[in-house]
């Protein structure tokens, strides 16, 4: 996937779609959190584009200034996929094979010129809005592996500019990459790239201990696994790492506040999972 994105991309995201709904503690975490209109949204999802986002086994989204592309891998029927998005476009609109295993469609959706190019020889699709030639980087993909992780954001949509030392940390980072890996729980790393300032790592305490004391860190019982003996927080001339564990007790917590159920107790009501 990552091997037919933009380098320029501002942001990006990669995920495993199967893998993580397939998972025997995730999926059923993550499916207690759509309600039934997200769950419809999804099936009509499905029935306009021919194809299901939750059984994609590997996706990524990049995003850039003048445009956004998609790729996806997995059980793609590229000929039904195609055909309703044919039918969906508006003139001028056109469409083209470029190989046995290939073809491409490019039209108006709404007030964007989008495009689609499949290839059924490796069941991948790609589609872009605004910037149509996006889509042909399938066809000549650059060097790059795919992370072995669940989920991966990356973004460098952060000020350039050199800032003083009393400005904020956030100033000057360059890039900022979220990794998500499963183990009996999930680890969550946080890679910055940048200039730090001698108390960045004071700083990112800090700001830990600001979120554990906010309503919703209260919610989820943050202080309890979220605690300066629970994470882990590397800083180096221009680079820092802050790593968190979440177990599935915590997740499965979350999951619950996150519906509005709280079912632990504190003095002020709410306390995370034992």
């Amino acid at each position: 996937m990552l091997a037919v994105t933009p380098v320029a991309a501002d942001q990006w995201l990669f995920a495993r779609p199967a893998a993580l709904l397939g998972h025997p503690r995730l999926g059923p975490l993550l499916a207690r959190t759509f309600d039934d209109a997200a769950e419809r949204a999804l099936i009509r999802r499905a029935e306009r584009t021919g194809y299901d986002v939750r059984a994609l086994e590997r996706a990524a989204i990049a995003w850039m200034p003048r445009g956004t592309v998609y790729v996806s891998l997995g059980p793609l029927d590229v000929t039904q996929v195609s055909e309703r998005l044919w039918n969906r476009m508006l003139s001028p609109r056109r469409r083209a094979s470029l190989g046995p295993a290939v073809a491409r469609t490019e039209g108006v959706i709404g007030s964007s010129v989008t495009s689609l190019l499949v290839r059924s020889d490796c069941r991948m699709a790609a589609y872009a809005e605004t910037v149509p030639t996006l889509v042909d980087r399938i066809l000549s993909p650059r060097s790059a592996e795919d992370p072995s992780a669940l989920l991966v954001w990356e973004t460098r949509q952060i000020p350039a500019d050199a800032a003083p030392d009393d400005a904020p940390l956030i100033q000057t980072v360059r890039r900022l990459r979220v990794t998500v890996v499963e183990r009996e729980g999930v680890d969550v790393s946080i890679d910055i790239d940048g200039s730090m300032p001698p108390d960045a790592a004071l700083r990112f305490q800090r700001a830990i201990a600001a979120f554990i004391r906010s309503p919703l860190g209260e919610l989820i019982g943050a202080v309890q696994w979220m605690g300066s003996t629970a994470n882990s927080v590397r800083v180096g001339t221009n680079t820092a790492r802050i790593e968190q564990h979440v177990s599935w007790r915590v997740l499965e917590a979350v999951s619950d506040a996150l519906r509005g159920q709280i079912n632990w107790n504190s003095p002020r009501g709410r306390t995370s999972p034992p």
